[in-house]
């Protein structure tokens, strides 16, 4: 008895483990390095924030750097907000080490950022994907950003994006004229994987940057009252050790 005892509240602790998770940093003031995440999409996984799961961080330097130091993984920052609906998670490089800002006359710096978001739900799918930036203080000069994000639906990786399943989003920003993007899906993906390349021009004399990247993922809600997967499981694994324990004690 004590046996089945120790397998029935195993298995609840099991499916306590599996349901819960490690929130994302909710604001800009807690954010953290991108490098304090698992750079691979395998448990632990990054972190949660409303409906959304994120990770497989990676934060890479692109080949137009003309002498100017990009932000690497441990330069730029993250932190996510979120609800049932909608999923936001930010990208920051405030400094002191290397920023998205570029100094007077000094060309081009490329920087890339990918990341995985899942849904935590079997229920859920994601409806769409916004592209935004925020240039904040260092608008000062001439220059310009330009956001190029690449986006595959259903897979963690872009390199074995099935095909059909693919897209790129482009956000600019020139001077004081801003466009963003934004796309609707039509297909139920639980899991997507976005690319954000930035690049950052000045040729002006004054400073000029970017702040921070905001990517929001658009999500369907589940039906009024439908349980979690999480929570099936732990009330299936519940009910199966306890029909163990009456079988026992019949026996």
């Amino acid at each position: 008895m004590q046996v089945f005892k120790t397998i029935f509240l195993g298995t609840i602790l099991c499916g306590l483990s599996f349901a819960s998770t490690s929130l994302c940093p909710g604001s800009a003031a807690q954010a953290v390095a991108v490098n304090s995440f698992p750079a691979t999409n395998t448990p632990p996984f990054g972190c949660n924030a409303g409906a959304a799961s994120f990770s497989n961080f990676l934060v890479t330097t692109g080949s137009l750097n003309n002498g100017v130091t990009a932000p690497g993984p441990g330069d730029v920052t993250v932190f996510a907000t979120g609800s049932d609906t909608i999923d936001t998670i930010f990208f920051e490089a405030p400094g002191p080490g290397p920023t998205w800002v570029v100094p007077p006359d000094s060309g081009i710096l490329d920087s890339t950022i990918t990341f995985t978001a899942r849904l935590t739900g079997k229920s859920l799918f994601f409806t769409g994907l916004s592209d935004l930036l925020f240039i904040g203080p260092n608008n000062q000069g001439g220059g310009s950003v330009t956001i190029t994000e690449r986006y595959c639906l259903g897979a963690m990786s872009l390199s074995s994006c099935p095909a059909g399943q693919s897209g790129t989003l482009t956000t600019v920003q020139n001077g004081f004229d801003i466009h963003t993007a934004s796309v609707n899906f039509d297909q139920p993906f639980n899991r997507i994987t976005v690319q954000a390349d930035i690049t950052v021009d000045n040729l002006g004399s004054r400073p000029f940057g970017l702040s921070q990247v905001p990517i929001e993922l658009f999500v369907d809600p589940p039906a009024a009252g439908a349980p979690e997967p999480a929570a099936y499981l732990l009330i299936g694994s519940a009910l199966a050790a306890i029909g163990v324990v009456r079988r026992r004690k019949r026996s």
